[in-house]
């Protein structure tokens, strides 16, 4: 199976929301699919790409990193490796994480290995 993957920076300024958002909804456009999904993908990135705005640089401009593989739309490998918790934008807050709402997702050694963060 080859892998497809984008990943995308930006700053983090307001503007740049809808770029986000398009960009990966374009993106996972290849994987057929439906309306729904798509504004799902555009309401998770659109979320995501505020939350990091208000609650992670407050009143600075930094980075804003997105890394999409489209695994959860593919059925092809949307359940390969190890059910594992992992961290959302919804954990984050301004100086501390909250761990008691993780979601889970499979992940294969190798995607383990590549977006683990190890202290």
């Amino acid at each position: 199976m080859i892998k497809n993957e984008m990943k995308l920076q930006i700053p983090s300024r307001s503007s740049n929301e809808s770029f986000a958002r398009i960009a990966v909804a374009s993106f996972f456009a290849q994987l057929d699919p439906t309306v729904d999904e798509i504004s799902d993908i555009k309401t998770a990135v659109s979320e995501a790409v505020t939350n990091s705005i208000v609650h992670g640089y407050m009143n600075e401009i930094g980075d804003i990193f997105i890394h999409a593989s489209g695994k959860q739309q593919s059925s092809n490998n949307k359940n390969v490796g190890t059910l594992q918790k992992y961290i959302t934008t919804s954990n984050l807050y301004w100086g501390k994480f909250v761990l008691d709402t993780l979601k889970e997702m499979y992940f294969t050694d190798e995607e383990l290995k590549t977006c683990s963060a190890q202290k």
